[in-house]
């Protein structure tokens, strides 16, 4: 979210948001307006080819997206308003939750400052969610590097724990979506099993004691903007198991949508530049990732802010290395949709979003 509005309002929910990724509503509602394309393509192609959907992706579709999205989160699909989840976890900027933008901005402020006590490095449970997922251990949330590994010298061995926890944290949300993981067990001992994220989870006693207050089904619909897990919060208004498969399916888009920012992910050898500025530019490339960011002061003076504009496309197209973000999600629901196992899902994102290098 990067643009300025003239009112205070207005300008509150433009403000920029680290790691977000593309903006979300208002504005160019960009993960609002892929999710809508991944949609209306999984809609009308429901006999996939060679096990995957693949959908019109190109500077023409993007545009005309722009005419079949509201920009008031109010007036937007299910699958518009879940595709935001990720940028705002606690729908403070949604019409689900309590409509608690100030509130929203004032935690999102001190967010750098929470992930670290003292130079120390906090758990998710003192962080919480929200400043987590932008600052510290829940990078992964938007396909970036971790705080915790953006820390270690070893930089290939930083770059594989990101991307593992990209592919753990798309099991996990593939089988909340698909129902295989029941709204009512234990999130944090359940999101633990997997051995990827209980690095990041799986916290001793701060883990149990969230586990006494967190199900799956709160995970995903809470309504607050910053819980630190250590108590639990309100939920929004929809609590059916249907809205938390589709707010866990949100969350997954939006991570996948998120792994060809620019700012995010460097696909190309050479990621596009202004050639005035030398700030990254809004490009989608369809190639494989090569190197997963931090959002460090770095890489917001190279330009992740600009990258996350309405993008241009690149070497996507039947013959592209990778599929695109669009094609991807449509696989995705197509997937859910003739309840396909996670095993396959996993196989088909490890070879056409997330292939090694």
């Amino acid at each position: 979210m990067r643009r300025a509005m003239g009112t205070v309002a207005l300008a509150a929910l433009v403000l920029p948001v680290a790691g977000s990724g593309y903006t979300i509503a208002p504005l160019d509602a960009i993960h609002e307006r892929f999710a809508w394309m991944s949609e209306s393509c999984a809609a009308a192609n429901p006999v996939p080819v060679d096990g995957r959907i693949r959908c019109a992706f190109d500077d023409s579709a993007i545009r005309a997206s722009a005419n079949k999205v509201p920009t008031k989160p109010g007036e937007q699909t299910p699958i518009e308003t879940a595709v935001r989840w990720g940028d705002d976890p606690g729908h403070a900027t949604s019409s689900l939750g309590a409509g608690d933008t100030a509130g929203y901005l004032i935690q999102f402020r001190t967010c750098e400052g929470q992930v670290r006590d003292d130079g120390k490095l906090n758990t998710i449970y003192r962080a919480g969610v929200m400043c987590s997922g932008h600052y510290g251990r829940l990078g992964f949330f938007h396909a970036m590097m971790s705080v915790d590994d953006a820390a270690l010298t070893d930089t290939g061995q930083a770059q594989k724990n990101t991307r593992d926890k990209i592919l753990a944290w798309a099991s996990f949300t593939y089988r909340v979506a698909k129902g295989e993981i029941a709204p009512d067990d234990k999130f944090c001992s359940t999101v633990s099993k997997d051995k990827v994220l209980a690095q990041v989870f799986d916290d001793g006693a701060s883990c149990r004691d969230a586990d006494a207050k967190w199900t799956v089904r709160r995970f995903f619909t809470f309504a607050c903007a910053n819980p630190k897990l250590d108590k639990s919060c309100d939920m929004t208004k929809d609590i059916s198991d249907a809205a938390v498969r589709l707010s866990a399916l949100g969350a997954l888009l939006h991570m996948i949508q998120d792994s060809y920012a620019q700012g995010h992910v460097r696909r190309l050898d050479q990621p596009e530049r202004d050639s005035r500025k030398n700030r990254l530019l809004p490009v989608v490339a369809c190639a494989a990732p090569k190197q997963f960011y931090y959002y460090d002061k770095a890489n917001r003076d190279d330009g992740h802010s600009e990258a996350d504009a309405v993008p241009a496309v690149e070497l996507c197209g039947p013959k592209a290395e990778v599929d695109d973000p669009v094609s991807a999600g449509a696989t995705a629901m197509w997937m859910l949709r003739t309840n396909k196992s996670a095993g396959l899902f996993m196989a088909y994102l490890t070879r056409r979003v997330f292939p090694p290098r």
